[in-house]
């Protein structure tokens, strides 16, 4: 329905009435039965036509449907004026439609009177003289960013105590800005660096520091005691470790934080993160290319040993996870064997085998294969034997088997995987795959621009100068001289308000594959050093380079050449 009520035609209705007005068969006309349910039907359109406006004005504030709640009153009320019509007994059929027009509405204002007791903005919008008069009386500190706290507690007494607790200290409202700045900005934590004379705030969004401005300790502390409140931590400990973690709605949105807090040298550092449910995604949708991903997953799909890797920070929980979920678990038998402690290797239709410690997992995989696998996960190779274990597997038994190493590269991960085998024969002969992977920024659509570049340029990074002769950048300030007006006056350039003034919003990871081939397994065998398996991959046409799937994305404009140079050259 939409937020949009619509009724039964009146000369609709007449006909059915006459027959509801009736009393038994061959009975008189009877008019007060008619108007009974006319008078019914019209209180219902008066209260169903209430119900539509204020669902309609309160649905983003109170997270309500109004199209679900039309729906509801419109097929109750059509349930009751058919029962009212169609029972032969007037006084049973009658009470039925009254009780079906009034249960919605009923119900309704229950509802919203809950709601109303949980958002103060929703009492704002509706009350706002009253909720003026009521703000008169509140704590100055409550004023800045709405946002409603769910603090930590055991019960609703101590969650209300430790607010409360937290709204009393002078620093409640730059708590709540520096919330709200990094839910505005999209970031991923927020840290707070404590010395003996300022507070120095930054956000970790997409993979990079922004600075925010510092604070004097004196706002710096009274910000700290709001913030260790609602989290349920204690505001006079600043050396030991402190976690905790509460929860909040603003007009940004919900938000899980957790708090982390310790003493360092310099003195504290308080790390705020969002804790955020992800979509698990196909490797193509992680940023993989097609012609790759095609590859790599028939090599999963099939007998053999496949690696993926990456750098600290750059993804691989999710690459990981992106493995599972690409590779086929439908038709086959899979199983991922794992700590106790493991968390990220949770998929549907590939069922978890966990070992208590590492020395008991070889013989946990050995009774773990008597049920025969088709595939077999494994986030960490606890021993030699273990792989070893693994390698036969995939050799003897025609198995998959699906590794995953941090490295820099994809040859340091193979290096780094053979370096554990204790069979290094079998492992260079099963092993088939190996992907590496970094994390680059993804350009804003809304902000960015094109530059001009020279056609040499362009053909550098692979691409046609006839067709492409610009490249996509993060929108930047331009030069001071360009920032004033004729007159000298400032001109005001508004932040991004998609990004928020950032110039990137998100992220996607650029791969880089090597089939491991005679080539790399005789260089793997004779001189087991990253060059020397680079420099075959390369020359045997068995890599896929991370620098040549980059450049693509740059000119696709999904990143800048800055961003890419800025990522790849780190070590």
């Amino acid at each position: 329905m939409g937020g949009r009520l619509f009724f039964l035609p009146v000369e609709h209705l007449v006909p059915l009435l006459f027959v509801a007005a009736k009393s038994t068969p061959g009975a008189y006309f009877s008019w007060w039965k008619l108007l009974l349910i006319v008078l019914t039907y019209l209180f219902w359109v008066k209260g169903a036509d209430w119900l539509n406006r204020d669902a309609v004005k309160i649905a983003k504030e109170a997270e309500i449907d109004p199209g679900t709640w039309n729906l509801v009153n419109v097929l109750l009320m059509l349930s009751g004026f058919f029962a009212a019509i169609s029972v032969p007994m007037f006084w049973i059929g009658f009470p039925i439609m009254l009780l079906t027009a009034l249960v919605p509405f009923i119900s309704y204002r229950v509802v919203r009177k809950g709601k109303l007791k949980q958002s103060q903005a929703l009492r704002r919008k509706l009350n706002p003289k009253k909720y003026a008069d009521e703000g008169s009386e509140q704590l100055a500190q409550d004023q800045g960013v709405p946002m409603n706290i769910n603090a930590a507690g055991d019960s609703d007494n101590d969650r209300k105590a430790a607010l409360i607790k937290a709204r009393q200290s002078p620093g409640f409202i730059d708590f709540k800005e520096l919330i709200h700045q990094g839910m505005l900005k999209r970031a991923d934590l927020i840290q707070i660096d404590y010395t003996q004379t300022q507070a120095a705030p930054r956000l970790f969004v997409d993979g990079t520091w922004h600075a925010l401005p510092n604070m004097d300790r004196l706002k710096g502390d009274a910000l700290l005691v709001s913030l260790k409140c609602v989290a349920g931590l204690d505001p006079e400990e600043r050396r030991a470790k402190q976690t905790g973690d509460f929860s909040l709605k603003s007009d940004m949105g919900k938000a899980n934080l957790h708090v982390a807090a310790k003493g360092v040298k310099t003195g504290e550092r308080v790390r705020i993160t969002f804790v955020q449910s992800k979509d698990i995604l196909t490797l193509p949708k992680l940023g993989m290319f097609p012609s790759m991903a095609d590859r790599f997953t028939k090599g999963l799909n099939n007998p053999g040993i496949c690696i993926v890797s990456a750098p600290p920070k750059h993804g691989l929980t999710a690459t990981w996870q992106g493995l599972l979920v690409t590779a086929d678990r439908l038709t086959r038998d899979c199983i991922v064997v794992m700590d106790d402690q493991e968390t990220e290797s949770s998929i549907e239709n590939v069922t978890a085998k966990e070992f208590d410690s590492d020395d008991t997992a070889v013989e946990f995989l050995k009774r773990t294969l008597t049920s025969q696998p088709d595939a077999i996960a494994v986030p960490r190779v606890p021993a030699p034997e273990f792989l070893d274990l693994l390698t036969l597997q995939a050799k003897t038994q025609q198995r998959s088997v699906w590794m995953r190493a941090q490295a820099s590269s994809a040859a340091e991960a193979l290096l780094k995987s053979y370096a554990l085998a204790g069979n290094r024969g079998d492992f260079r002969e099963t092993v088939k795959f190996v992907s590496c992977q970094r994390l680059l920024r993804r350009l804003c659509d809304h902000c960015k621009t094109e530059i001009p570049v020279p056609p040499k340029m362009i053909q550098k990074l692979g691409g046609d100068p006839s067709k492409i002769k610009t490249l996509a950048n993060q929108w930047q300030l331009p030069p001071p001289e360009q920032r004033v007006d004729e007159n000298g006056n400032p001109i005001e350039f508004p932040p991004c308000n998609v990004c928020g003034g950032i110039g990137f919003i998100g992220r996607i990871a650029v791969f880089e594959m090597i089939k491991v081939n005679d080539a790399v397994r005789e260089a793997l065998k004779k001189t087991p050093k990253v060059a020397a398996i680079d420099a075959a991959a390369k020359e045997s046409k068995a890599k896929k380079s991370m620098q040549s799937s980059a450049y693509q994305l740059v000119l696709m404009g999904v990143t800048s050449l800055q961003e890419v140079q800025n990522v790849l050259n780190k070590k």
